[in-house]
Parts: structure tokens; sequence; C-alpha cells
């Protein structure tokens, strides 16, 4: 958040890649191990001072395969959950919310929106309805914000924000290859 929000911190955009290839690999890594991680936000990335991110804060995190509502946390963590950042399949409104839903399509949502800030110094919507209103598409596109990114950043970010869960990414090893 601190690169994101200070200037005197603002990191290039080779460091800004290097950072989303970390975030990739550490989610990638959860993933393949069947840890989910909920809660990816600027928060949850720390970036070392040479420039390696680590992904943190799995304090809402499920492990394993998807259990009942009972055996888990999930009904009790809907307010800790920064909205900002879920994705659509896991809100039904600003006031009701499914976490026990998350996958790793969801991790991948956190994180397109998270990489669109990273790249933009701006989130893409300003709360859940008026992304469910752009069905998904970005109001503005990446490259509008910033035109020294390339074009194929534009369908990249989307990819992780698609509305639909089935048609993002699959796995962060597929979303790595930038």
């Amino acid at each position: 958040r601190q690169h994101l929000k200070k200037p005197s911190f603002a990191l290039t955009t080779d460091q800004k890649y290097q950072v989303i290839k970390g975030v990739l690999s550490a989610l990638d890594h959860a993933h393949q191990h069947q840890v989910i991680h909920r809660n990816l936000t600027p928060d949850a990335i720390l970036v070392t001072r040479g420039g390696i991110a680590r992904v943190t804060d799995f304090d809402f995190a499920r492990v394993g395969k998807s259990r009942s509502t009972s055996e888990t946390i999930a009904h009790q963590i809907t307010e800790d959950l920064d909205a900002s950042y879920r994705a659509p399949e896991l809100v039904i409104s600003e006031q009701k919310s499914e976490p026990k839903e998350a996958s790793i399509a969801s991790d991948l949502f956190s994180a397109g929106m998270v990489f669109y800030e990273l790249l933009t110094g701006e989130l893409p919507y300003e709360n859940i309805d008026q992304m469910i209103e752009a069905d998904g598409k970005f109001p503005i596109k990446p490259s509008e914000h910033k035109p020294d990114l390339p074009n194929r950043i534009d369908t990249w970010l989307l990819t992780f924000c698609e509305f639909v869960h089935f048609v993002r990414f699959a796995r962060s090893s597929i979303a790595i290859k930038l």
C-alpha cells in the first residue's frame, strides 16, 4: 500500500512487473497446496528492499477442499474482507457476502484488481454496484490511465477481472506469462 500511496516509495514499471510476477508465483504455490487466500489486497503484499513480493495475511484463508458452512469461519469474516477487491461471485450485494464460495478464480480476480491499481494508481471501480453495471468491463482501460502501458495489458488484466469466474485465468501459472 505504501508503494501506491507515497510518491517517495513509487515503483518503476519494471519493479511493478516484478511484484506482479512475485504475487502470481506466491498464489500459484498456495493454490497448489489447496490454500485459497480470500482477502488479497495491497495490504497483504509486502515488497522487500530487493523488490521481492511476499504475499502475507492468510488470516482468512481456506485450507483444503470446500467444507460446509458449519466447519468454516466464512460466515464470521464477511465484515473483515475488503469489498474493493472481492470477486463478484463472492458478493451478492453491498450488504451480503459469500466468502465460503472463494476459489482460485476469486483469488485471481482480487489479484487483477490489485494489479490494476498497482499499474494505474486507481481501482477500476468505485464500488460493487459500478462493477455490476459495467458487467465486469473496465470503465477506463489501464492503457488509457497510463498511455505508457502496452495495450496487451488491457486484455491481460481484464482476463483476471472477468465477471464470470470460469472465463478468468484458470491458474496463476498461466497468467504469469506477462
